[in-house]
């Protein structure tokens, strides 16, 4: 392997560090987010976090499309994505809960795009890391979205049948990355075992059940340094 001095992101807001503030009932970037430990960690290495809030796959694959055609592709990349491509527009669930309903990026088309980004990387020479989900919280999770006026919870209930539908549609997405890093031979940075090791790892996740807080960003970036130290 070639000796890596840039290290590139493309994630979503678990990558960028963001947190829900309960005192300013919004959301932020944290004090010392994972990616700020995994510098300090690895000082030889330049990195760029192009991690955004929101982000789905396909917003991710036209930023790295982008910086291939610009010739700003890094040594060694890590590509997370799928917690928003898992969810659904719950309001529209709502007004339609009779109805089907797809996540904002239907896995089959979740699975292909992740593979199209890994050969995309590797034909230009880019080292390619995966990253796998950390385990959410259903029921925080559904009282959270549930505050929005135009969602009732009566009907969202009765479109997923069970609040757990949520956890396990994020497990298989995070699965999916498991199992698409396996059959590609691409090394996989595992954080959602090291949280499912906790067991009330929901007191690890801000109010909405989904954003690790403080703490569990720092069992994350923990975990992140250990496993690069493997790879890198």
């Amino acid at each position: 392997m070639k000796e890596i001095k840039t290290l590139a992101v493309w994630g979503d807001s678990l990558m960028k560090g963001v947190i829900y503030d309960d005192q300013l009932c919004k959301y932020h970037t944290s004090d010392h987010p994972p990616m700020d430990v995994v510098a300090e960690h690895f000082p030889q290495l330049t990195i760029r976090n192009n991690s955004r809030f929101g982000n789905v796959i396909g917003k991710g694959q036209a930023l790295i499309e982008k910086a291939a055609a610009s010739g700003r592709l890094p040594d060694a990349a890590i590509v997370e994505f799928g917690g928003n491509d898992c969810d659904f527009n719950w309001q529209e669930v709502s007004k339609g809960y009779l109805c089907d309903h797809s996540p904002n990026t239907p896995l089959d088309i979740f699975k292909k795009t992740l593979e199209d980004i890994v050969t995309l990387l590797r034909e230009n020479g880019v080292y390619t890391i995966l990253m796998n989900l950390p385990p959410i919280s259903a029921e925080k999770y559904f009282d959270w979205f549930c505050l929005d006026e135009e969602t009732e919870p009566e009907k969202v209930l009765h479109w997923l049948k069970e609040k757990q539908i949520i956890y396990r549609t994020q497990e298989m997405y995070s699965h999916t990355i498991d199992i698409t890093a396996k059959e590609l031979s691409v090394p996989l940075l595992d954080i959602r075992t090291e949280m499912l090791k906790i067991r009330d790892y929901d007191n690890y996740l801000c109010t909405d059940g989904i954003h690790p807080d403080i703490k569990g960003q720092q069992i994350i970036a923990r975990s992140i340094v250990t496993q690069l130290e493997a790879y890198l």
